[in-house]
């Protein structure tokens, strides 16, 4: 071959890989524009939650009770609220005698709960249309397990849960009515029980105390039945006879009881499985759904074991007294095992870079990888650590943080990558 030919053919060479250059150059020029320019990503926000995993038990309230009697039956008018602290000496109920006492006093008791109910009926200033949808989804929630338990049987817990609907049924009519609350129906039924109380005739009897505590209206005929004194020698046997013992009768004389102290117990019985859980002397979280889901911080005082079961009976201890909680003396417990708070996301969602946990956020039009700590998952989310504040950690900017935008769904995705909106 010639020189001439050789250089030729040098040329063409030269002008072939040029080509083919320029080629590779506008495929990769074309390949990020349409490819790595997604116009639409699916993304959510990291928003703050919390779960809890509890399991659920029947549990039995001890408390030290005084019952109260009058000399003899008649019409009753309390002088104080239920969970209301009295001092010693304190006059708690008058006794009125007469045919229509007993009928009267009951009407005025009557308009008591329905006043009582009304003034928790009450709504905010800012209260709007929008806030009926939560007041539904509560009515209809509370309906259902209402209704559930009817079918159980429990009437017990129907009935008191009652004026809970009631309250959430008027909220709903006070906001859908433009009314500002219920103060003109609270003045009639206070005009309507004074009515009432001129019919009496003059007290027959009052009901003092001779020491201070914590006033109540009824009895339920376990107020010498399930005592502090049964703890002292308590065990799986004795428990099992505790609750099996028949209430004493309670006589038409029966006025209320004073509760001796704030401390007060409660006993429940857990599979075995989950005695790993327990430790005498630890906190227990317990909730407490027939008191609207009321969250209590009890120590676990004693742990007994059934020796053919192996099932666990915890002894708790509070002095924690929440305003209005009903004492129901068996009712539905969920005690709390473990507890999460931190960010949701799509389980779909968390992938993993060098070695590292994480998400792709949407930052602008920029792809960010952030990091995540899983804490739990649920229903094909998870519960990630919530981020600290921006003083607190100095690699603030590699982890996923509140409302960031996380991208859910999306092809090729890299940290810094580039994304047209358009």
């Amino acid at each position: 071959m010639t020189a001439s030919a050789k250089k030729t053919l040098r040329n063409i060479l030269i002008y072939v890989g040029s080509a083919l250059a320029s080629v590779f150059v506008m495929w990769y020029i074309l390949y990020h524009l349409f490819n790595g320019f997604e116009s639409k990503l699916e993304t959510t926000p990291a928003v703050l939650t919390s779960k809890e995993v509890t399991f659920s038990t029947s549990g039995y309230i001890i408390r030290d009770e005084t019952p109260l009697y009058s000399s003899e039956s008649g019409g009753v008018n309390y002088l104080y609220s239920d969970g209301e602290k009295v001092r010693a000496g304190s006059v708690v109920a008058n006794i009125y005698s007469g045919d229509r006492a007993e009928n009267i006093t009951g009407q005025m008791i009557d308009i008591d709960k329905q006043i009582e109910v009304l003034m928790q009926s009450g709504i905010t200033d800012n209260s709007t249309s929008s806030d009926t949808n939560t007041l539904d989804a509560k009515i209809n929630e509370l309906y259902y397990v209402i209704r559930d338990k009817l079918e159980d049987g429990d009437l017990e817990y129907a009935l008191y849960k009652r004026d809970e609907l009631l309250v959430l049924l008027n909220k709903r009519q006070a906001i859908t009515h433009n009314l500002n609350g219920y103060e003109d129906k609270i003045a009639v039924l206070n005009a309507e029980k004074e009515a009432l109380s001129s019919g009496l005739e003059s007290v027959s009897e009052e009901i003092s105390i001779d020491h201070s505590g914590y006033f109540y209206s009824s009895l339920d005929g376990y107020e010498n039945v399930f005592t502090p004194a049964k703890l002292k020698d308590l065990d799986f046997y004795a428990y099992e006879k505790l609750i099996e013992s028949p209430p004493e009768n309670v006589p038409k004389t029966g006025v209320g009881k004073l509760v001796n102290s704030d401390e007060w117990y409660v006993l429940a019985v857990v599979p075995s499985g989950n005695i790993k859980t327990f430790e005498v002397g630890s906190v227990c979280r317990v909730k407490f759904p027939y008191n609207e889901d009321v969250i209590i911080d009890m120590s676990l005082e004693e742990i007994h074991t059934d020796g053919e079961s192996g099932d666990v009976l915890l002894v708790l201890r509070t002095m924690v007294m929440p305003d209005g909680f009903k004492f129901v003396r068996k009712q539905t417990l969920e005690i709390i095992e473990e507890s999460y708070s931190g960010y949701k996301i799509p389980s779909s969602s968390v992938r993993k870079v060098d070695g590292k946990d994480g998400v792709y956020v949407l930052n602008g039009n920029t792809v960010t990888f952030k990091q995540v700590e899983v804490l739990t998952e649920q229903d094909g989310y998870f519960i990630v650590k919530q981020q600290p504040s921006f003083y607190d950690d100095p690699e603030y900017n590699k982890k996923l943080g509140l409302y960031e935008k996380v991208i859910v769904s999306g092809k090729d995705l890299y940290d810094g990558k580039i994304i047209n909106e358009g």
